[in-house]
């Protein structure tokens, strides 16, 4: 597993939540664009973090990693397909709220506990995977 520490006044949590609110597809909205306005800005400052730990994942050849700026947490999982990558944010002071019984669940030691649960319990990756994230230009 691979694991990236920001500051948080490098990315806050506006800009994670703003960039990562729909899927990015990095040729089309990031690549070559001039990424003028607000959305398109933080959307290349969250694949560029994304890319990121991408790289040191695969540089590992692990499939797991998480960005941490103490204020938020972007899990992320690399499929089969390693051209995909797949993300959770956790933002603890939004979703922990102190009226619900079930909220223990929803704490940052419980969330990383269960991401290293299922990092733990998840096959390496077969042979074609390595040798296909080889031929990446990160």
């Amino acid at each position: 597993m691979a694991i990236e520490y920001k500051a948080p006044h490098k990315l806050s949590q506006d800009e994670v939540v703003t960039g990562l609110a729909s899927a990015i597809k990095p040729k089309r909205d990031v690549i070559d664009q001039n990424c003028e306005g607000f959305v398109l800005a933080l959307k290349a400052l969250a694949a560029a973090v994304v890319t990121q730990l991408f790289s040191y994942i695969i540089g590992k050849g692990r499939k797991h990693g998480y960005v941490c700026t103490g204020q938020i947490f972007v899990f992320l999982h690399i499929p089969d397909n390693s051209t995909t990558v797949f993300y959770h944010i956790c933002v603890p002071n939004l979703d922990v709220l102190d009226d619900n019984e079930n909220r223990l669940h929803r704490i940052t030691v419980a969330q990383i506990f269960a991401f290293v649960l299922q990092v733990v319990r998840t096959a390496p990756p077969p042979q074609s995977w390595y040798d296909a994230a080889a031929t990446f230009k990160i």
